[in-house]
């Protein structure tokens, strides 16, 4: 086939396994963690009798597992590899309560071009797969984007009650999540104790929220922090979040409760009881590696600092990161693949003001050694033109002061 589809129909909880720890029991899972096997045995249906197999796409009733991200993330990067020439699937369709957050978007970004779901629940009929099929059918030439907004539609349109169905755009998520890592920063710097008594929470368990219902509660100052000299600049960057969200969804559609103030995806905001319980595997997902939500509920449930420590991926791996961003930019530049280029845009601007604070801070703190050793990674990088070298080297000279060792 041309292009290729992944739905996976059961039970969802988002990036939470919703039977406890479910997958990862056993301990945070990484990457090098996961263990599938690559073989591959083409499977005989011959003499089967196939009458029970229409609705049996995947069941997870044992509740000693459950697919994780990081799972689907693996599994499907391989099959990529292995059988799709390492071009990433055209749709991942969750068919499954509470999947479309920016956490699990991030962490599927080079895994499907689009990916399809809802940030509350889906009720029991489903998705409505006799118009998937009958779209395909009349247009077998339509795109992942075009049949996002039809599969949206007519979920919405065929199911009764509060719902809601989007299709994000995996080639746009890198802005919106610089974007609303950016607004986590900024309110970072809030001082005292911080209310949004605004925002809503999703489903039965209060663990997620929209994040468009999030910078709106700043705009419409149903916060404590009103008041604060810094809130104007955080106002104008929940502004870019709700622009930056919009950019990313390839279709949207929902029914009644969800029609005004839900933007379609969320991401994690559970409570201090809850949040311990959940930390160390949260920290591990790719969304929390890179950005800085995971530091703001630190301080919000926690009431921790930011620690000078606590860099993202390491100063070397975010300045190698950078390197690679260049690089990309530089190839979907000349293949003209503007979304693209916009994505990686987004991306080096983020990791270059992220490896000057950092850096910054580790001179600040007595970690000379951090400061030298990103001096050099950013001087010997290949990709990274000169002319960005030298102003991310004055820039870290003019935020250490005159007394930079």
């Amino acid at each position: 086939a041309e292009r290729y589809a992944l739905i996976i129909n059961s039970h969802g909880s988002g990036w939470e396994s919703y039977y406890g720890g479910g997958s990862v029991s056993t301990g945070v899972q990484l990457d090098s963690d996961i263990n599938i096997s690559p073989a591959y045995k083409p499977v005989d249906f011959s003499g089967t009798d196939l009458s029970g197999l229409n609705t049996a796409i995947a069941y997870d009733d044992d509740p000693s597992d459950c697919l994780t991200l990081k799972e689907l993330k693996k599994s499907l990067t391989m099959a990529a590899k292995n059988f799709n020439g390492s071009k990433k699937i055209d749709m991942f369709i969750a068919d499954a309560c509470l999947f479309a957050m920016i956490e699990a978007a991030y962490e599927l970004r080079d895994a499907a071009s689009v990916l399809m779901g809802s940030e509350s629940t889906i009720p029991g009929t489903g998705l409505d797969y006799r118009s998937i099929a009958s779209e395909l059918s009349k247009n077998p030439k339509t795109d992942a984007l075009q049949l996002s907004k039809t599969i949206a539609k007519n979920f919405t349109s065929s199911s009764y009650g509060d719902n809601i169905l989007v299709g994000v755009n995996t080639a746009a998520i890198e802005p919106l999540a610089v974007a609303f890592s950016e607004l986590a920063t900024k309110i970072l710097k809030v001082g005292g104790k911080r209310s949004f008594s605004g925002v809503s929470k999703i489903g039965d368990v209060d663990k997620y929220s929209d994040i468009s219902n999030i910078a709106d509660s700043i705009l419409k100052k149903e916060i404590s922090f009103a008041n604060d000299p810094a809130y104007p600049e955080i106002a104008n960057q929940a502004k870019i979040v709700k622009e930056k969200l919009n950019e990313s969804l390839s279709a949207f559609s929902a029914s009644g409760s969800f029609r005004t103030g839900f933007g379609g995806i969320s991401v994690y905001w559970p409570d201090k009881t809850r949040y311990p319980k959940y930390k160390a595997f949260y920290k591990a997902l790719d969304y929390s590696n890179k950005f800085q939500w995971d530091e703001f509920l630190d301080s919000q449930l926690l009431g921790l600092s930011p620690q000078a420590g606590d860099v993202r991926s390491g100063a070397a791996s975010l300045v190698s990161e950078l390197d690679g961003a260049f690089f990309s930019l530089r190839r979907n530049s000349q293949l003209n693949e503007k979304t693209s280029v916009t994505n990686e845009s987004a991306k080096i601007e983020h990791l270059k003001k992220t490896i000057v604070d950092n850096t910054v801070t580790a001179h600040k703190t007595g970690n000379y050694k951090t400061v030298h050793q990103t001096l050099r990674d950013i001087r010997n990088a290949k990709s990274i033109d000169t002319a960005t070298k030298n102003k991310m080297i004055n820039d870290l000279k003019q935020g250490v002061g005159p007394s930079s060792k």
